[in-house]
């Protein structure tokens, strides 16, 4: 039974599988191959509508596109399988393995065979894309993220953009005695990419702006190893709006380009689930709290579901999701210990029950000097209350260990009493626990940036007794016509409400990647619909090119990339970076370096430009043909080469006079009936 098979072929190459009804019930890849076996039916039996109608559920439901015309073998497992993405004339042997992200796509305007042929026993790594009507020998290995254009021998493994084989059998290829001088002459191009690469790395030097200096500074990482960035999370007691997710698509993209220009990166991110205060004067009602009273929920059981919605939120995005994401309320133990330690040095007191940091005890307290002390003063910002136990109305709350709510729903035992931490020693702790005591950047919204922010530096360097972060990474709000989006203002809107409007999520990251991230941004329905329009166009625009047409220019490629990096490295200029993507477009270059320098800047930009591209051409509807028009289209053709225009005239009058429209486009003459 092929169903049974195949779920043993899941359980063999996902160690995580623990059983064939685990892989029935949960596993989405399972679910779109088992969709597509009803839409080829249906579409081998003429049944094409139906057929098309099936594999559109399966994506909606899966999140997996495969065509009902492709060619599936057996046992085919694709392994976390979001956005797959398998063109109409694909064929897909036996014992295939596929990961999430690949694209196994066409080229051009073609009817005949345009997609890619995979062999028995073929791996296709995460974000791989397979371009053309080529076949890929039984057993290669396809690294991640490579992109493929030529024909793959057996047994060999293929890397990089674009793709390469860089094994054969298992061994390292013999490039000096391969008796193919086409192969040759390839080998010595990738070489001198290779080394164009290393020269262009040597010059680049990005510049931030450091919102600690109030400069644009030399990004030079303490360990050129590893860059150590922070990312203060949300606080998890709602839905995160759209100004919210700004600031993580802006931080999405610093990492994504640091990570591009060779910089190995740990990000970490926090979740505040506790100690969160309505006020930034420790004071008002937990947010968390407020968020279980108003649904009737536990704190937990809230904090859970937004914390899911958040990410789901992300994953459309194309934001990456952090390599540790720590909730506050893991970190209970080394809240404690750092209290302790700066109770100790005699940088907090106990007052009222409660820990405050003491802010007289530091030399300079307002480090971002974007506020003034005497603005600072009870009764003039927005929100400031008085607090009778603190020494310094600017001493903020380490512990609470008297709650104003009795029905405080997470407390914890400490040396100083039952209670909870305050909100801005969650991210010290934190970022300290799985970065060290050297952090690289530190990013957030550019209302962090006082009091969180400037709190977290008071901490974490009393605590440490030396500086802590180099770069502090601050984007700017999300407006609308009425100032800032914000909850409070019930300016309340949503990845989801988006969905519901009928626009894609990545419409809006393109939006934001428009604009500086250092410049307020205002929010219009108006211009989310010229942001949509933009990417319409730009999608057409990729799915023109043709990947066969011609080998990547190596020269051409490198310059591309230069100024896209130029772009990146003068303070994150993604304008600038989007202009670059309509370069390549107007390069004078072949199609082959232009779908490979979409692909290489989409690592950063994460616009999905050659899966929506592809997606655009399968979704083009298919051609009529009828021999005799077909061949007086041809005969126009031919009368336009050898310009006899009378003669194209003619023709063309008498189509239009049986119903027929011929349209000129750059893969040739193409008719409709009108």
């Amino acid at each position: 039974m092929r169903l049974k098979e195949t779920i043993e072929a899941y359980r063999r190459n996902d160690p995580a599988a623990r059983s064939g009804w685990e892989v029935f019930w949960l596993y989405n890849g399972l679910h779109a191959t088992m969709y597509y076996r009803v839409a080829h039916w249906l579409y081998e039996h003429r049944l094409r509508f139906l057929g098309r109608w099936v594999s559109q559920f399966a994506r909606r439901r899966t999140g997996i596109e495969i065509h009902p015309a492709a060619k599936i073998g057996r046992r085919l497992v694709i392994d976390h399988g979001t956005g797959i993405v398998i063109g109409a004339t694909t064929e897909i042997g036996d014992d295939c393995l596929l990961y999430q992200n690949v694209t196994l796509g066409g080229t051009g305007m073609t009817n005949g065979k345009r997609h890619p042929t995979l062999g028995n026993n073929v791996m296709v790594g995460s974000g791989a894309k397979v371009l053309g009507p080529f076949k890929v020998g039984d057993n290669a290995r396809i690294a991640a993220n490579s992109v493929v254009l030529h024909e793959v021998p057996p047994d060999s493994t293929v890397v990089g953009v674009p793709g390469r084989v860089v094994r054969r059998n298992g061994e390292k290829l013999d490039h000096i005695h391969t008796p193919d001088p086409v192969r040759l002459e390839l080998d010595a191009l990738y070489a001198r990419i290779e080394k164009l690469e290393e020269k262009l790395k040597r010059r680049i030097k990005m510049y931030l702006y450091n919102s600690l200096s109030h400069k644009k500074e030399l990004f030079t990482p303490i360990d050129p190893k590893l860059v150590k960035m922070y990312t203060c999370g949300p606080t998890v007691y709602h839905f995160a709006h759209i100004g919210n997710l700004r600031s993580y698509i802006m931080e999405d993209v610093l990492e994504k380009s640091l990570r591009y220009m060779g910089y190995p990166v740990k990000r970490v991110m926090n979740i505040t689930d506790v100690g969160h205060l309505a006020s930034d004067a420790d004071t008002g009602e937990d947010k968390m709290l407020k968020g279980a009273r108003r649904e009737h929920k536990t704190v937990m059981e809230i904090a859970k579901f937004y914390s899911d919605a958040f990410f789901a939120d992300c994953a459309k995005l194309n934001i990456k999701r952090p390599d540790v994401v720590e909730p506050a309320t893991n970190c209970i133990p080394e809240y404690i210990h750092m209290i302790q330690t700066l109770l100790d040095k005699g940088y907090a007191y106990l007052a009222g029950g409660n820990v405050y940091f003491d802010t007289s005890k530091l030399e300079k307290y307002y480090v971002f000097n974007d506020h003034k002390e005497e603005d600072l003063a009870v009764g003039v910002r927005e929100g400031v209350e008085e607090d009778s136990n603190k020494r310094n109305q600017n001493d903020f709350v380490l512990w609470f260990t008297k709650s104003k709510f009795e029905d405080q729903a997470l407390k914890w035992d400490s040396p100083w009493g039952v209670g909870y931490p305050g909100w801005h020693i969650e991210c010290s702790c934190i970022s300290i626990k799985h970065l060290g005591e050297y952090l690289d950047i530190h990013c957030g919204g550019i209302d962090n940036a006082f009091p969180h922010h400037t709190n977290e530096i008071a901490q974490s360097e009393a605590y440490l007794g030396h500086k802590w972060c180099n770069y502090w990474f601050h984007v700017h709000h999300l407006n609308t016509e009425s100032g800032k989006m914000s909850k409070s203002k019930g300016e309340f809107l949503t990845v989801s409400l988006l969905e519901e409007k009928g626009y894609d999520p990545i419409v809006y990251r393109l939006f934001c990647l428009q604009s500086h991230y250092r410049r307020n941004l205002v929010f219009s329905w108006e211009n989310l619909d010229n942001a949509a329009q933009t990417y319409e166009k730009l999608i057409a625009r990729i799915a023109a090119l043709r990947p066969e047409d011609g080998a990547v220019d190596a020269e051409a490629f490198e310059a591309l990339k230069e100024r896209f990096l130029g772009a990146l490295n003068a303070d994150l200029n993604t304008s600038l970076a989007v202009t670059a993507v309509y370069d390549v477009l107007k390069a004078k270059t072949n199609d082959a370096t232009k779908l490979a320098a979409l692909a290489s800047f989409d690592e950063v930009l994460g616009l999905n430009l050659l899966s929506a591209a592809e997606k655009a051409r399968s979704a083009q509807p298919e051609e009529e043909h009828d021999p005799e028009i077909d061949a007086l289209v041809a005969a126009r053709t031919e009368a336009k080469r050898a310009k006899n225009w009378p003669e194209a005239d003619r023709i063309r009058d008498e189509l239009k006079a049986r119903g027929i429209e011929v349209i000129d486009t750059p893969q040739g003459a193409k008719w409709k009936r009108i």
